[in-house]
């Protein structure tokens, strides 16, 4: 899905099958053969234009946006980010801000990522803020801003077709299961992590939508999703006891190939006594 996103641009320059068209003449409208390519022409080049547009004004709001929040270069909050950094093998921390417009822990800046705290997460304990950090360096470590800016390039070129929507749509989902995921494969407690989303978003549902330049921990639409996930992941067998098991069943199946019943009643004869007793048995025992 990724891969189609970054190279779907090149199929403009793919060379085209000439497909004739046949037009029904009318007494009142007569096409010439460059009226139809040039009117389609016209209208991709308004909607990609408008739809640029709309992008360009959301990145011109989030930069205003950005440059109204506080910056922390020190204290509880930035220490935090920088232990959680180094166990994120991240080379250098993003940028820490904090606002009370901002009611969900977000990430934003391609060149200069800039992680953006509510006013309320000075209120949280260690381990709660330790897992916002790791999910939003989450994000930072998978270049997930730069996919969102692919995806938003690709809307602007196909933004006639729904799929390309969906698409997008589909790949943010996809952003912040992957980052979940790896929350939880760091050693996060999972019903920890539930109980912080919940709480985050309870938070945000008070409070207008984040603008789509960001990426935020508890993106609505994909929360009620991202705990059935958790809590499926968390009701799946441990990996020790699947191997346990898979071990047990190889065991039996060998344990099964490899005996041969012997019947206690047989006498127990040595090879030379066999053979012996086979020699000397009469052949056609039914005439005695």
């Amino acid at each position: 899905m990724v891969i189609l996103i970054l190279f779907s641009p090149i199929l403009l320059l793919v060379p085209k099958w000439e497909l004739p068209l046949s037009l029904a003449s009318s007494t009142s409208l007569q096409l010439n053969a460059w009226s139809l390519p040039t009117l389609l022409l016209s209208y991709w080049i308004v909607g990609s234009t408008l739809t640029l547009t709309f992008y360009i004004i959301q990145a011109v709001q989030l930069s205003q946006w950005v440059h109204r929040t506080e910056s922390i270069d020190s204290g509880y909050l930035f220490n935090e980010l920088e232990l959680a950094t180094q166990q994120s093998n991240l080379k250098r921390s993003p940028s820490l801000h904090i606002s009370s417009e901002a009611h969900s822990p977000v990430v934003t800046g391609l060149f200069h990522p800039t992680i953006i705290l509510p006013q309320y997460a000075t209120n949280w304990d260690r381990s709660t803020l330790h897992m916002v950090y790791i999910h939003e360096l989450g994000h930072i470590q998978r270049k997930d801003l730069w996919l969102s800016l692919a995806a938003q390039l690709n809307c602007v070129l196909y933004w006639w077709n729904p799929l390309v929507w969906m698409l997008k749509n589909s790949l943010r989902y996809q952003c912040e299961f992957a980052v979940d995921a790896s929350v939880i494969a760091k050693g996060t407690d999972s019903k920890s992590y539930i109980s912080a989303l919940c709480n985050v978003a309870e938070e945000m549902l008070k409070h207008r939508p984040l603008l789509s330049s960001t990426l935020s921990m508890t993106y609505q639409a994909t929360l009620r999703k991202r705990v059935n996930s958790l809590i499926k992941r968390q009701r799946s067998l441990h990996p020790f006891t699947f191997t346990s098991l898979t071990l047990l069943c190889i065991s039996s199946v060998i344990a099964i190939a490899t005996t041969k019943p012997i019947n206690s009643a047989q006498t127990n004869l040595s090879p030379l006594d066999e053979v012996q007793l086979r020699l000397s048995a009469s052949p056609f025992p039914a005439d005695r």
